[in-house]
């Protein structure tokens, strides 16, 4: 939503400076991890045009402690994260919508005034940030964990469960990614993985999209399995 969100700003901007002439004008910059690197190196440049440009970063929580913007006066946060979430019950991975907790609040306001005096302005009440979370759930611990495991063992790691993560996920988790990969035939009876398995490593996407493709070579329907 960062494109439109920019796309609406600009067009009020517009409007607003034809009804107050001499103001000072805007210019939107997205900023997202799937920008290239050129694009995103607009929001650690000067505003572009002459003097009395205002840079606004419209962006992501990249911005939250991925990079840090210089020279940033003000912040706007709305209170919301998009945030990969795993639906044990269909299987899959979505982004959704969802409160920001108060670690991620604190990393934000702190965006501003890095350099000099500045502002953060929360789009919330006291209320809703007192019932935030106090810490961003880790991503480990709400995502599907059949790319992990399959990938842990196909570097020859045969005890995923007992394997040191930097933050550790649910035992519950890991089992069900064991019986996913079991299911697929990536792993055999006593969790050693299979030829299969090690093919479907190579692919850059889930266990059951992986084994998909695999499938439809054999089956000869490669193009249509690419295709859904």
């Amino acid at each position: 939503e960062i494109d439109p969100a920019c796309r609406m700003l600009d067009e009020q901007d517009r409007e607003q400076e034809h009804e107050h002439a001499g103001r000072m004008t805007l210019e939107m910059i997205p900023l997202y991890g799937s920008l290239s690197a050129e694009a995103q190196a607009r929001a650690f440049a000067a505003p572009r045009g002459e003097r009395g440009v205002r840079k606004v970063i419209v962006a992501t929580n990249i911005a939250e402690t991925s990079v840090t913007v210089p020279d940033v006066k003000y912040v706007v946060d709305p209170g919301f994260v998009k945030q990969t979430t795993y639906n044990p019950e269909r299987g899959m991975e979505a982004l959704v919508v969802v409160p920001i907790s108060k670690v991620s609040a604190q990393q934000r306001a702190g965006r501003a005034g890095r350099t000099s005096a500045g502002q953060c302005y929360r789009l919330y009440s006291k209320e809703c940030y007192a019932n935030m979370m106090t810490e961003t759930v880790p991503e480990i611990k709400r995502s599907n964990l059949g790319s992990t495991v399959l990938y842990l063992k196909a570097l020859g790691i045969t005890d995923v469960l007992g394997f040191e993560y930097f933050e550790s996920p649910d035992h519950d988790q890991l089992e069900e990614a064991l019986l996913l990969l079991f299911c697929l035939g990536a792993l055999d009876a006593h969790g050693t993985i299979t030829e299969c398995g090690v093919d479907m490593s190579k692919f850059p996407v889930e266990p059951q999209l992986a084994r998909m493709l695999l499938k439809s070579a054999d089956e000869g329907c490669t193009e249509e399995a690419v295709i859904i």
